[in-house]
């Protein structure tokens, strides 16, 4: 026996901020925002880079109605890349990669149009992927097709800006989040630190991509990454605190290399602080404001302290220990450094400023 589609109707629609006016089951609680807010009880069914395969996509709204007939209030989602699928050659006898999976054909343009459909009436919603944002003014995706956003819209014909309009709706905090983990990903794979890869993402990553979304009043892209960080941030010192060997520093020489490691950090940062140029400019407060170390000395001394040469570690337990000393003694210096600092500029100047009006009486 069939089970019924018992989907919300027109009536238990809400208004979102479709700039099109349609209305959606979801709401402006997740349609035209940055980070998506959901439901707070239920069942939530997840799906992710379905890439134009229309029978994954099928069974999951199966899935949706199975919840929903069953009286369970139930959300769908999609996170990212439902769209872009293989081209006709994949299908050419021993030509379909193995990691793909079971061989499908791509049919993305109907997908995509039945899901803005189904969206209007279901608990239904994606995030943007980097395939959809390829669409709407993000990078090229060349995967299967040179430009795959550009076959699409081909095969889209007239309902093109109706689904571009669509696509500009979608959540897309995880677009970030991804292209910063692809590649720290690729940095890593190469040899180098994954930090490199996360600080080139970042200045991939400009306002403009998102200019719709900020133009509507929601919040930046680094606004909403903030959370997280506070979050992972804290997580990240634990770490290098419980790498830290404490016992190491009975031994005066750890201390001693963390003395002179300190001393260096602080007469290197005032060196540097010589080349600045411009007139009036207070070298001595930016070679102070320079001296912390702070998570990138850690980041490098923890990825020393993981890489082998010939069996022997790049940094020792003893040279880490030394290095977080480092950090430390730099990190906690600094502010009262400063503010010393400025504090004898404001009375240089007060001073210059007394003599000047002497003479000048």
């Amino acid at each position: 026996m069939a089970i019924p589609s018992q989907r919300p109707g027109p009536s238990a629609e809400r208004s979102g901020s479709f700039e099109r006016g349609e209305r959606r089951a979801l709401g402006d609680g997740v349609w035209g925002r940055k980070a998506a807010r959901l439901p707070d009880e239920g069942v939530l069914l997840l799906c992710t880079d379905l890439q134009g395969n229309r029978d994954d996509y099928e069974r999951m709204k199966d899935l949706y109605d199975r919840e929903v007939a069953a009286g369970r209030r139930c959300t769908l989602g999609f996170l990212g890349d439902l769209v872009h699928g293989p081209s006709p050659e994949f299908h050419e006898p021993g030509a379909w990669p193995s990691h793909l999976g079971t061989a499908y054909f791509d049919r993305s343009a109907e997908l995509i149009l039945d899901f803005e459909e189904f969206s209007r009436t279901a608990n239904a919603f994606a995030i943007l992927g980097n395939h959809e944002h390829a669409h709407i003014g993000g990078p090229v995706v060349p995967k299967f097709y040179p430009d795959e956003a550009a076959v699409l819209d081909e095969a889209l014909g007239d309902h093109r800006a109706r689904i571009h309009a669509f696509f500009r709706t979608w959540p897309l905090l995880a677009v970030g989040l991804a292209f910063c983990f692809l590649l720290a990903w690729l940095s890593d794979q190469i040899g180098l630190a994954p930090i490199v890869g996360a600080f080139a993402a970042g200045l991939v990553l400009e306002h403009l991509h998102y200019r719709d979304f900020v133009d509507r009043g929601e919040h930046t892209l680094d606004h909403l990454i903030e959370p997280i960080a506070s979050f992972l941030v804290p997580v990240f010192f634990v770490v290098m605190g419980l790498r830290t060997d404490l016992s190491v520093f009975a031994d005066p020489s750890v201390l001693g290399l963390a003395g002179a490691l300190t001393i260096a950090a602080i007469i290197g940062k005032q060196i540097c602080a010589l080349g600045v140029l411009g007139r009036g400019l207070d070298r001595l407060s930016i070679g102070i404001g320079m001296i912390p170390r702070g998570e990138v000395g850690l980041i490098f001394a923890n990825m020393g302290l993981t890489l082998t040469v010939a069996g022997v570690p790049v940094v020792s337990p003893s040279m880490f220990s030394a290095a977080i000393v480092m950090v430390i003694a730099t990190t906690v210096i600094t502010p009262p450094a400063l503010a010393w600092s400025f504090r004898r500029g404001r009375s240089g100047s007060g001073a210059a400023s007394a003599t000047n009006s002497s003479n000048q009486n």
